[in-house]
This record gives structure tokens, C-alpha cells and sequence, in this order.
């Protein structure tokens, strides 16, 4: 059995579809309440969604003996089931996809099996830009076909301008009456007052998921404003001509996304709606969303590219198709205007992330490849680094385990460089992590990868007239290539005053990557041509442009070359950091479960031998052995302070243990309460009472109380209390007693009081 589950459902809105035909269905006056399980999967630290693996494009935008192939490149595939559908269909499935550029026009390829091979239609384009009388523009594109059976036709959206989604309808899928426009950029404007729209296309129709909503409806837009970002916006419709558009955007473009979102669809997978679009970091992005197609989860990977071409880490305009069991996925990718149409198929064992390739150790903090760099001494390694230009100028310093480059006058053909030879062969990795604060036009620091002059690479945190920004910069015999949406993209809000910067080489190709946390790294512009660079070295760097701009310091941390196969192998000998456990005996340790006044630890290592370690930065070398102790930590002792302490544990293979642990030694306090029912005072001033109550309080819990030996555990709150004590409860007796209050870390405080009957 062959299915769609995009157009199935569309199937199953016939009986939706003849109701708000017949006007019985009311039109919301407002957005539905999302039901709570529509959205669960919004607090999830993962989503259940699907992995998918390439198999590359299934049509060649160079083939010039295409139909209709204007500019060498395309878009937006839309999927239709032909074969369920029309009278006489040329195969099974028809895919729509148009080309980015003026002049557009829609084409068809069709084929018995969602694996292709896929035939052209030879009369493509089947939709142009000129369509007398009804437009003639400049371009038309992003076509999206739907089957609507409340009229048993094909309706195809499009756009064109930019500024307007049009449709056509058709019962072959092959000639075409022209419909009309159905969002406009005035339309926007219209339903979102005070918002100026600049542009109104990638429009994705599917059937509304809740039929008690009033429409058989839905479509996802992308919308550019006037402030040049661009957002998905909702419209929905009973008949799919007329339809009504939501007062807000959907998705804002957010960290995840980049400065843009567009080419958005509804994909259900595993019974949860998600909202699936590509924002301008070039990933293809999922959010759960609810019914009410409103309220949207936060957004997380569906498909990273691999960021070498062709992908060169752009993916975009997925849409989804099952077929026999097996989920199929349909998308452009490429560079901007230099895209094709691909398809991927589902595959569990597919790697998510062909960025973040070793999570284990993200920035080789474990093993570390030859020519890495720590900048440990007062000295430039000037082995090392021995390929550097314009030295003589230089004014690096190295100090406190780091380098730092003040940002030169000049730019990367006139600053000092600090450079060493190029790894050998076509597989290297080189990151930094910076510390630099650009504010002014031009203070710029990152890496450079350097033949000469005229030809480099570079990827840096600079300052630009539209912001501080990632660059990855191209400069091919005295051109730099730095073209928008592809060459940079806008710094996160999230970035703080370091960035890790990288440059990897696969093959042919060398490419950019960045975090903002030392951990996940994100593409950074396109892949660049090893071989034609032809790069001799490379180094950190620092500039500013004109002397007019301000002098600003670039810290680097270090620089790090991945491992090779033999280096890495060598750190797996042992990547296993120290065991470090709690001396739970009481002449050792008082406290437990993190929260202790005194505490000391065991350290061992299984592979080799325990080295030293900090606390709270402070080092302390040990005598290299398998077995280690750390006793007797309190605040004041081997740099351990009140509150939070971090203890860090190497071996001798500088593999690393993290332990965070709090000190507290301060006691509870112990107050009597004032009160009817609570306290029953002889003579306060004398602590003599028939009943008395009291209030417990320790910033890092109330782990128990005794009164004469008599215990009883609390809950480790940081407030409690101990109420109505009185002759013959909680151990009390008459005459003379004793309460002692113990918090979590095993201060105590102690009362004596006389009860009387």
C-alpha cells in the first residue's frame, strides 16, 4: 500500500471540507486552546523525530538538457500523490519544483517510486512568469500542490513577485486555470497593523488538524518585514481561496534560526504536530505545535548538512512523504541560488550532526594534536610558530596562560601574523577559544589560514555597520568573498566575551564552524576550495582597519590541533579521569549528599596514576600513585571556601574528574514560637515551659532533631519546625531536657529547657 501522509490526511478532511462548504461550520473568532498533550513534547529535552540519510540529488541543475532550467538551480519540491488523485497521472507521484531565480517557472518530474529515477516533464515549464492576462512578473517559484476534494482539483500555491502567493488549480496537474492571488504583503499588513511586510511567499498548504477550529485549512508563510528578518506566518482557510491571516508571526527567528525562518510545513510524526522550516543557519528545524496551530515548542534539529558541498551546510523546504513503512524526506539544498533538489530516507542510525563529530571531547581538551598551543610560559614557541609574517611588528604577549594580540592598524595584508606550517594531508581540525569585545566598525580577531597576501581564509568575531557578526571570509587573489546570508551570520544573543572559533579541512574542502559555549559547534559560512587556496599556514590574528578606530585586545586561551589517528590512539590508552568518592567515616567526613562541614575524599585511578588537583582553581601537586587522599577540607583549607567548591582531579594522562560539593559550617537556628497551642510558658526568661514549640532554620537544610538521644529525621527543608514538645513526646521528660538540631552538613545547634507538667 502506497501512502502520503501529508495528502492522506488531506483525504480524510472530505467530510470537514463539505461541512464549511455548506456554511455549517462557524469561523473561530479567535485561536483555539491548545490542548496540553499537543504541545508535550515542548518540554522535552529531545523530541521523537526522525533521522534521515541523504541519497543525494535527483536532479542535476547543470544538466542543460533539462526542459526548462533557466539559472541552474531549484527549490522548494512539493510532493503529490498523482497516482491517488488524477484520472490518468504520468506515474505515481509528481514533484513541482521551480528554479529561485528570475524568471522561475514551475516544473514537473514524476516517477513510479519515491527513489526515483525521476523523469522531466517536457512541456515545463508548466507554470511561467508571464501568464497573460492574468500577470506578468518577474519571476514565479516555490510551488506547493494540495488535492482538494470538496472540487476534486489540484491546487498549486506559488509566488510571484515576491510580494504575492498566488494559486492555480488543475485536474491533470498539468494545465492549469489561473486562480488569484491569496496573500499579499498588504494583506499582512492589514491583519498586523503598525507592521510594514516586504515580502509575502514559500507558502506550504495542508489540511487545519482541528476540525472543530471552523477551517479545512492551514498555511505556513514566510513573511520579510521592513527590519529585513524573516517570520513564518499562519493563515487559514475554508475553501483554500479566501483565507484569513493570524495577527502575529508563529516563529521568530530566535538563536536557533539565525537572522531568518522560511519554506515552513506541518509534519506529524509519531502522533505529535511539529511546525518544520530551515532558518538562515542552515539547518532544517522542528518545533512541536499545537492544534491550534499557535502555540509552538522551542525548536530543535530535524537535519543539519554537512557543511562541505554540495550541501555546504544549507538545507531548506522539507516536506515529507511515507511510502510502504519507509518516511521520505524531500528538500532543497546548496549555497543560496546555487541549490538542487535532494532526498533522504529515514535512518535511525544516521548521524544528527556532521559538526559536532567528537562530543566526548568537543575542543580536545583530553588529547590534543601536534602543533597545539596552551601559550603556557612568558615566550612565543617560536619553533612552533615559525611560518609568521610581519614579526618584527608584532606586540604579542603571552601571560596568565593565554595570548593575547592587540588589534592592529591594517587588515590580513598588512598586520603581523603569528602563523606555523599547515597540517599535512586533507583531514585536519584547528579551534581556538577567544576572548575579544568588538564594538567599533573593523576590530575584528579569529584564525587565518594563509597562502600569501591575495589568498587566505578566515573565520572571526568582528564588528560590522550592521553588527557584531561570525565572518568566514574567502579571499581569492586580492577579492574577499563575504556576500550576506552566506558568508556571515549575525552573533547569537547568547554570545558572551569568548567564542571558540574552527577550521577543519575534509578532503577538498575547508570549512568554519563556531560556539558560543565550548561544547556545540554551529556552521559558519561556505566551504572554501583547499586546493585552490593552497594554504602554507596558519595562526590566530587581530586587526582594526584604520588607526581611527580603537585598540582593542584579542586573548587567546589556546590553539588546538585535533589528533591524528596514531596521537588519538595514544590518548585512548587511557581516557578515564580519577574515581573521587567521600569518605563517608565520621572522623573523616560530617555532612553527606553533597552538603558537608568537613569533608575528605578518596582518589584513584584505574589506568594509571593520580597527578594533582585544584579546588576552586587553587593546585595542589600530588605524589604520583594510583591511590590518593584529599582530607580535612573545610573552608580556609587547600582553597576550599564557604558555600560552593569545585574539585577537579587529574591523572597523569591528563584525563580530569569534576566533583562540586558545598560547605556549610554554620549551625541551625533554633527559635522558641510564641503562641496559643504552641508554647506554654512557666517562666520563658528560665526556659521552663508545659509545652513549647520550635522554629528551625538552616540555609542548607534541617536534617534532624534530638531531644535527650531521642531522634527524629526532618525532610532537609531550610525552614522547619518542632511543635507542641511537651512531657512523654519526641523523648521529652519531665525536668531537664536537651534539643539538639543537626542541618544537612552536620552543624549542630542545642537547647536545654525544663518541662514541667
Amino acid at each position: 500500500m502506497r501512502s502520503s501522509s501529508r495528502l492522506l490526511a488531506g483525504g480524510a478532511l472530505v467530510a470537514v471540507a463539505g461541512l464549511a462548504a455548506a456554511g455549517l461550520l462557524a469561523p473561530a473568532a479567535s485561536a483555539a486552546s491548545p490542548s496540553p498533550a499537543s504541545i508535550a513534547a515542548a518540554t522535552d529535552d529531545g523530541y521523537d523525530l526522525p533521522r534521515f540519510r541523504s541519497t543525494g540529488e535527483i536532479v542535476d541543475p547543470f544538466d542543460d538538457t533539462l526542459p526548462w532550467n533557466p539559472t541552474h538551480e531549484f527549490i522548494f519540491p512539493s510532493v503529490f500523490h498523482a497516482g491517488e488523485y488524477l484520472a490518468e497521472p504520468l506515474a505515481e507521484w509528481y514533484i513541482y519544483y521551480a528554479p529561485h531565480d528570475a524568471p522561475g517557472g514551475i516544473n514537473l518530474m514524476y516517477s513510479d517510486d519515491l527513489d526515483g529515477p525521476w523523469t522531466q516533464y517536457e512541456g515545463s515549464p508548466v507554470i511561467a512568469n508571464d501568464w497573460a492576462p492574468n500577470y506578468n512578473v518577474s519571476h514565479v517559484s516555490s510551488p506547493d500542490a494540495v488535492w482538494n476534494p470538496a472540487d476534486e482539483r489540484m491546487y498549486l500555491f506559488f509566488h510571484g513577485e515576491n510580494t504575492v502567493s498566488r494559486y492555480a488549480t488543475s485536474t491533470d496537474g498539468i494545465h492549469f486555470d489561473y486562480g488569484d492571488a491569496v496573500v499579499t504583503t498588504e494583506d499582512v499588513e492589514a491583519a498586523q497593523p503598525g507592521r510594514d511586510a516586504t515580502e509575502t511567499s514559500y507558502a506550504r498548504v495542508f489540511p487545519h488538524p482541528d476540525p472543530a477550529s471552523g477551517y479545512a485549512w492551514g498555511m505556513f508563510f514566510m513573511t520579510n518585514y521592513s527590519d529585513d528578518h524573516r517570520r513564518i506566518n499562519l493563515a487559514v482557510s475554508k475553501d483554500l481561496v479566501t483565507w484569513q491571516i493570524a495577527d502575529a508571526p508563529i516563529v521568530e527567528p530566535g538563536d536557533a534560526e539565525g537572522g531568518n525562518v522560511s519554506a515552513a510545513d506541518l509534519f506529524t510524526y509519531h502522533g505529535q504536530n511539529y511546525i518544520v522550516y530551515h532558518g538562515s543557519t542552515g539547518s532544517i528545524l522542528a518545533r512541536p505545535i499545537a492544534d491550534d496551530l499557535r502555540t509552538t515548542g522551542a525548536a530543535q534539529p530535524l537535519f543539519i548538512p554537512d557543511p562541505a558541498p554540495p550541501a555546504n551546510g544549507r538545507a531548506a523546504s522539507a516536506q515529507f512523504v511515507e511510502e510502504d513503512g519507509l518516511l521520505h524526506m524531500f528538500y532543497e539544498y546548496g549555497d543560496r541560488s546555487h541549490t538542487t533538489i535532494g532526498h533522504a530516507i529515514e535512518d535511525p542510525t544516521a548521524p544528527l550532526d556532521p559538526v559536532n563529530t567528537h562530543p566526548e571531547d568537543p575542543v580536545w581538551e583530553s588529547c590534543r594534536g601536534a602543533g597545539s598551543d596552551e601559550f603556557e610560559g612568558t615566550a612565543l614557541d617560536t619553533a612552533l610558530w615559525s611560518a609568521g609574517v610581519r614579526m618584527a611588528d608584532s606586540r604579542h604577549v603571552i601571560a596568565d596562560g593565554a595570548l593575547t594580540l592587540p588589534t592592529y592598524v591594517g587588515n590580513s595584508t598588512s598586520a603581523p601574523l603569528i602563523l606555523q606550517p599547515m597540517p599535512e594531508g586533507d583531514a585536519w581540525e584547528v579551534t581556538t577559544k577567544l576572548a575579544i569585545t568588538p564594538e567599533i566598525n573593523f576590530q575584528q580577531a579569529g584564525l587565518i589560514a594563509r597562502r600569501d597576501d591575495a589568498n587566505s581564509l578566515r573565520v572571526d568575531l568582528a564588528k560590522a555597520s550592521n553588527g557584531v557578526r561570525i565572518d568566514f571570509v574567502y579571499r581569492k587573489n586580492g577579492t574577499d568573498r563575504i556576500a550576506s546570508l552566506t558568508d556571515y551570520e549575525m552573533a547569537p544573543s547568547d554570545l558572551g566575551d569568548t567564542i571558540w572559533l574552527r577550521m577543519t579541512r575534509v578532503g577538498d574542502w575547508i570549512t568554519a564552524a563556531y560556539s558560543v559555549d565550548g561544547v556545540t559547534f554551529r556552521t559558519a559560512g561556505r566551504a572554501a576550495p583547499a586546493g585552490e587556496l593552497g594554504a602554507t599556514a596558519i595562526g590566530p590574528f587581530a586587526y582594526r582597519g584604520t588607526a581611527t578606530t580603537p585598540e582593542i585586545p584579542a586573548t587567546f586561551d589556546w590553539v588546538r590541533f585535533a589528533p591524528s589517528p596514531e596521537e588519538l590512539a595514544a590518548c585512548n590508552a587511557d581516557r578515564t579521569g580519577p574515581e573521587v568518592s567521600v569518605k563517608d567515616e565520621a572522623e573523616f567526613t560530617v555532612g553527606a549528599d553533597g552538603t558537608y562541614s568537613r569533608v575528605s575524599f578518596k582518589l584513584h585511578d584505574v589506568d594509571g596514576k593520580v597527578d594533582r588537583l585544584t579546588l576552586n582553581g587553587v593546585e595542589k601537586d600530588l605524589v604520583d600513585d594510583a591511590w590518593s587522599d584529599l582530607n580535612g577540607v573545610v573552608p580556609g583549607a587547600f582553597g576550599a571556601v564557604e558555600g560552593t567548591n569545585t574539585l577537579v582531579v587529574f591523572d597523569d594522562a591528563g584525563n580530569a574528574t569534576t566533583v562540586t560539593f558545598v560547605l556549610d559550617t554554620t549551625a541551625p537556628t533554633v527559635v522558641v514560637k510564641e503562641g496559643t497551642g504552641l508554647t506554654d510558658a512557666v517562666n520563658a526568661k528560665k526556659d521552663k515551659y508545659r509545652l513549647v514549640s520550635f522554629a528551625l532554620s538552616d540555609d542548607g537544610g534541617i536534617d534532624r532533631v534530638e531531644v535527650n538521644g531521642v531522634v527524629t529525621d526532618m525532610v532537609g527543608a531550610a525552614v522547619s519546625d518542632l511543635d507542641r514538645v511537651k512531657v512523654g513526646t519526641f523523648g521529652a521528660v519531665k525536668g531537664a531536657n536537651t534539643l539538639t538540631v543537626y542541618d544537612v552538613a552536620g552543624n549542630a545547634t542545642s537547647y536545654a529547657f525544663i518541662l514541667k507538667r
